[in-house]
């Protein structure tokens, strides 16, 4: 970045290389691969997946002389990367995982031994963080919104149990679970994140990318 460029992520055994060149994306897969080898490891092909961004077609690209599977999507460290950098499909994605967790939970919801506090504290600390995991990256729009409140406010629904039959308002239940719309719990999330990076020593990627501009790209 800057006058360099961020060409690989790398986390434990999975690894991201990133080029604007399919003959450098696939010279850097062989050089992975080969030093791979030397250390007595391999890439597994099936598993090896590929992704042109944007309005680039799919490439020709081999890893252990296979062709590279071409994605709409794929998952990286939890998350759901989109060849468009929409954000819509890591979102319905996070909101079915965290629809799991709460049925999961539904005999807590159900018990009348277990105090609203109590259910409100687990909802927060384990439904939630896993509707908006990595929340702070998400381009947040009116139809996103949307969709985290309504889940949001069916969960709460189903915890407090309310039915349509009780004429409650979303304010009167936000109120009374005394919880925020989860547009406003991501936004003030993503405030905390653009606060923490600028403290960042500048030599590390998250706070050079802020100041960052593709090659023949621009900042908007």
């Amino acid at each position: 970045m800057g006058t360099g460029k961020l060409t690989d992520l790398d986390f434990a055994n999975d690894i991201a290389l990133i080029s604007d060149s399919p003959v450098a994306l696939q010279n850097m897969t062989t050089d992975l691969q080969g030093n791979a080898a030397k250390v007595g490891l391999r890439i597994i092909a099936e598993k090896t997946k590929a992704m042109a961004g944007g309005n680039t077609l799919a490439l020709s690209l081999r890893v252990e002389h296979k062709d590279m599977e071409f994605v709409e999507h794929f998952q990286y460290l939890g998350s759901n990367i989109s060849r468009d950098d929409d954000a819509d499909y890591d979102i319905y994605t996070r909101i079915g995982k965290a629809s799991l967790v709460h049925r999961g939970l539904r005999p807590v919801w159900r018990s009348d031994n277990i105090s609203k506090n109590t259910k409100m504290r687990l909802y927060t600390s384990i439904v939630i963080p896993s509707a908006i995991y990595a929340s702070e990256t998400w381009r947040t729009t009116d139809k996103t919104n949307r969709m985290l409140n309504v889940f949001n406010r069916r969960c709460l629904c189903d915890i407090m149990g309310v039915s349509w039959k009780d004429h409650v308002t979303d304010e009167e239940l936000l109120s009374s679970a005394g919880i925020e719309d989860l547009q406003d719990i991501v936004a003030d999330r993503r405030r905390r994140f653009i606060g923490h990076v600028p403290r960042l020593p500048t030599s590390q990627p998250a706070s050079l990318v802020i100041d960052w501009t593709p090659e023949g790209g621009s900042r908007r």
